[in-house]
């Protein structure tokens, strides 16, 4: 929380509130669009996500309206008000993010939560930061970068380990990543032994240094990745979004 300048007694209320409700579609019951807000002034639904939407939608939408306006009325007698830019009532058919995650319905109905586009810019633009490339860098020669001659090379070692603390802990926040696509972590790891790559040849690293400089030769160097820390912890198979009466229905996790 922080106070706003115009309004000393007022308190901006960030992404606290979520109001999941569930909609069971007239031709498949499986595909149920949800409203969420985050800490919401407003209740304003993207017109893509209500074109060709049945009558029930709309009247949804109000229920959400309603759940919004009382929400704000709750929070200003706290002397409490709700952020306007980050409000909204959004379909998962649609897809939205919240809190570092996108949720996303696939074909088969499933609810899937992923990394979200402002999240993964932030991963690597902190990952392009750990591994630089000095201005004046001398170029090795491939026959340079064996294993045994890397292990000696404490800036190579010193950059590898900051990297793979950083893996942790940014995994530690996204392990709640819940998709059934394989190449989902593979991506995070490329592009970091990519970054390494470039880091430790002072050049774009492509070609035959991508085969000096294997995947199997950062996990000598005791490269950490993303990969490895989630297929570490117990897989969940993905489910379909809680329909009306489920418990635990009215917020999603």
């Amino acid at each position: 929380m922080r106070k706003d300048a115009s309004e000393s007694q007022q308190t901006l209320c960030g992404p606290v509130l979520q109001i999941a409700l569930p909609l069971e579609w007239a031709s498949d019951a499986a595909s149920s669009p949800s409203a969420r807000t985050k800490c919401p002034s407003s209740a304003a639904t993207p017109a893509a996500a209500t074109k060709g939407k049945p009558r029930k939608w709309y009247s949804l939408c109000e229920e959400a309206g309603k759940a919004l306006e009382t929400a704000q009325q709750v929070l200003a007698g706290l002397k409490l008000r709700l952020h306007p830019e980050k409000t909204r009532v959004a379909a998962i058919d649609a897809g939205f993010d919240f809190l570092g995650y996108h949720y996303m319905r696939d074909k088969r109905g499933r609810l899937q939560k992923v990394v979200s586009r402002k999240s993964r810019r932030r991963f690597r633009e902190r990952i392009r930061e750990l591994t630089p490339r000095h201005a004046g860098q001398k170029r090795p020669k491939a026959k340079s970068c064996k294993l045994h001659r890397l292990r000696r090379n404490k800036r190579v070692l010193a950059m590898i380990e900051k990297v793979s603390q950083y893996l942790r802990d940014w995994h530690g926040y996204f392990h709640g990543v819940r998709t059934d696509w394989p190449g989902h972590w593979r991506e995070y790891d490329g592009y970091v032994r990519q970054r390494l790559r470039n880091a430790i040849s002072g050049r774009y690293a492509k070609g035959r240094w991508q085969r000096t400089l294997s995947n199997e030769l950062f996990v000598e160097l005791g490269l950490t990745t993303a990969t490895a820390l989630h297929s570490s912890l117990p897989q969940e198979p993905l489910k379909a979004a809680p329909g009306p009466g489920y418990p635990g229905g009215s917020r999603m996790r």
